[in-house]
């Protein structure tokens, strides 16, 4: 590949907040690249990536690679998805080997939130999956909790975006983006 680029992960649990964080990013020029009706920020192609590779089904590398070939145009571009969190072992490496910088945002929020707003009861295997993930890449962001985002918006996004792309986000911008929440 010859324009460098950079895919900003988000691992999270399902209603952990990486929607909005996704859509901010967005709006502020990093390519989620999803369908139009998404208000998740899900690329739905993705999505079901991430399905076929937590199943091991044949052919899903070469997938992935084409995935990652169309996005690499972009400067930066990420991905937003939760079975992320299951899956990012073997999708890491291939989005290396392409020459791509990964870059880790870590979502987390507080079990019980999550539990009551998506429903689901049994999230400890996507909590230790995260656990790993944050324990072993040194480069990861740590989001503790959406509310912060909320509580104080340009300071933690202008923190976050600085972070990942090396730069901060157009002000004027970011202030208008703060009346979306």
């Amino acid at each position: 590949m010859t324009n460098k680029s950079d895919c900003i992960i988000l691992l999270s649990l399902p209603c952990s907040g990486s929607a909005l964080l996704a859509g901010v990013f967005q709006k502020l020029g990093i390519t989620f690249d999803c369908s139009e009706s998404s208000d998740l920020y899900i690329d739905p192609r993705w999505e079901a990536l991430n399905i076929r590779a937590k199943n091991d089904e044949e052919g899903w590398e070469d997938e992935c690679r084409e995935i990652v070939r169309r996005y690499s145009s972009n400067r930066f571009w990420g991905i937003n998805d939760p079975n992320s969190c299951f899956t990012f072992d073997k999708i890491f490496p291939i989005i290396e080997e392409m020459g791509v910088e990964v870059k880790v945002v870590v979502v987390v929020r507080n079990s019980e939130v999550i539990k009551q707003l998506s429903g689901l009861d049994n999230i400890e295997d996507m909590q230790l999956s995260i656990g790993k993930h944050i324990g072993s890449f040194s480069g990861a962001i740590l989001l503790e909790e959406l509310e912060s985002i909320i509580a104080r918006p340009i300071r933690e996004i202008n923190r976050i975006f600085h972070a990942l792309t090396g730069r901060f986000p157009d002000q004027e911008l970011l202030k208008n983006l703060v009346n979306w929440f």
